[in-house]
């Protein structure tokens, strides 16, 4: 016969949040040739405290990231320094994805006639979550910026993006 005196039961835990987090800070720069010059490239991710918080699928929450992109022309003088921020890319994400996404990247990925290419992207800041927005940065010889979502992804056969109009933004550089 049990004794029926003898409970024994499971505190449960509290769950304790997560520190925000950082989705990484990260610098990457490298040395093109373009317009038959050497070009120094730099692009640098850091999460951005001033920021709104944003929130992935499991409550976990993240500082969103600014993105520094820096051209230098061969004699060390800055071709175009501008910032990013996902506010930026903001007509190219949908308004209910603004407090689920930050900004992920903008690196470089080729050289294109008169153009520097770089890939950028907005998502979720999870790092196992593939979850993003590609999309493409165009910087032109004058230094004027142009942006457009790729509806291509991960294909390097040096065609342009069907649907890409290059003049969604345009905007002078530095």
């Amino acid at each position: 016969k049990k004794d029926t005196n003898n409970i024994i039961t499971h505190k449960e835990e509290k769950k304790r949040p997560k520190p925000i987090q950082k989705v990484g800070d990260f610098s990457q720069t490298r040395v093109v040739s373009w317009l038959g010059h050497n070009v120094k490239i730099t692009t640098e991710r850091l999460a951005d405290k001033d920021l709104s918080l944003v929130q992935d699928e499991n409550g976990n929450k993240y500082y969103d990231n600014k993105i520094i992109l820096r051209i230098h022309r061969s004699d060390g003088s800055i071709f175009l320094e501008r910032v990013f921020y996902k506010s930026d890319f903001s007509k190219f994400i949908d308004a209910s994805a603004d407090k689920t996404t930050a900004l992920l990247g903008v690196v470089f990925d080729k050289v294109d006639g008169d153009h520097l290419i770089f890939a950028a992207s907005v998502g979720s800041p999870d790092k196992i979550s593939d979850e993003f927005i590609p999309l493409v940065l165009k910087v032109s010889k004058s230094g004027s910026l142009s942006m457009y979502r790729d509806s291509q992804m991960d294909t390097n056969d040096g065609s342009v993006p069907a649907g890409a109009n290059a003049t969604d933004e345009e905007e002078e550089g530095a």
